[in-house]
């Protein structure tokens, strides 16, 4: 965390006076946000206002006693989860009770796996950085926190790419990350150290398969009839979607006639995700020769 980020544990001081326990938290993994947004409220005399970065807030803020939790869900860097913001989300919401109001936030909130994401982590809303356009807006959202942004209905669902009602995408991309498969499923990467060998695509493959994982689809976007796994070729496309990958590749011009040939179905209203404790096929990861 920067030096320049105010204090993350409430004991700051305002106008010579101890402030009290911080009932707002604000997490992003921007140092100037985070540092914004407190001073900010702190100059409208708003809540007492508790700073910190994603890895921090997963750590901390289930153990915290808070009314609203403000979540910068992007992410910024290369190759990573660009809404690792959601994992703090899913912890709150899996580990923290009924907890605070989550006050999700992200730069594009019409994103289509963002939005599914959201849902299934257990925050439905969103809203703009551009909606949040002064620190009195800002502060009254945050005196609702009830009311915060737009509430997410009918998210689409990437059928065609083999994601169902019982896919936990959140937990796809967390495989990901977790096994660092970047360059193997990234469409704008063409040049590996060495490629896997059959028996470490298969396990790869299996990451991916189960209940809760990918139903295998062919290349125009069908169910594949008979087959347990998805295919690499399939996993590329829905890392092209989580990630916003392989633009102006041949995944991006594929992707574009899925879409066209695929009337996107989405759940029904009031549909909501369940959380399951049971590991998806395959969590013991690759194991490389």
């Amino acid at each position: 965390m920067s030096d320049m980020t105010p204090p993350t544990d409430g004991a700051r001081h305002h106008s010579g006076r101890s402030r009290p326990d911080p009932s707002v938290a604000v997490v992003s993994e921007h140092d100037v946000f985070r540092a914004g947004l407190a001073m900010l409220l702190d100059g409208l005399g708003g809540p007492a206002v508790a700073v910190l970065d994603h890895q921090s807030a997963e750590q901390e803020l289930p153990a915290r006693s808070l009314n609203a939790v403000i979540i910068d869900v992007d992410t910024y860097g290369a190759k990573l989860d660009r809404f690792a913001g959601i994992s703090v989300i899913e912890r709150l919401r899996w580990d923290g009770g009924r907890g605070p109001v989550v006050c999700p936030i992200a730069h594009d909130p019409t994103d289509e796996s963002l939005r599914l994401r959201l849902v299934e982590a257990g925050a439905p809303v969103v809203t703009s950085w551009a909606s949040i356009s002064s620190a009195e807006l800002l502060l009254d959202q945050i005196r609702n926190p009830e009311e915060w942004g737009e509430r997410i209905v009918n998210p689409v669902v990437p059928r065609h790419l083999g994601v169902d009602d019982r896919t936990r995408v959140n937990a796809l991309v967390g495989v990901i990350e977790a096994q660092d498969l970047h360059d193997l499923l990234d469409p704008d990467v063409f040049v590996r150290d060495r490629p896997l060998t059959r028996r470490e695509m298969g396990q790869v493959r299996s990451l991916f398969g189960g209940p809760e994982g990918l139903r295998p689809v062919t290349d125009k976007g069908n169910i594949r009839e008979g087959q347990v796994l998805p295919s690499i070729w399939q996993l590329r496309r829905f890392y092209a979607w989580a990630y916003h990958a392989g633009k102006g590749t041949r995944v991006e011009h594929e992707m574009r006639e899925l879409r066209a040939l695929h009337t996107i179905s989405v759940p029904p209203t009031g549909y909501a995700w369940e959380r399951s404790d049971r590991p998806l096929s395959g969590d013991a990861g690759i194991r490389r020769s």
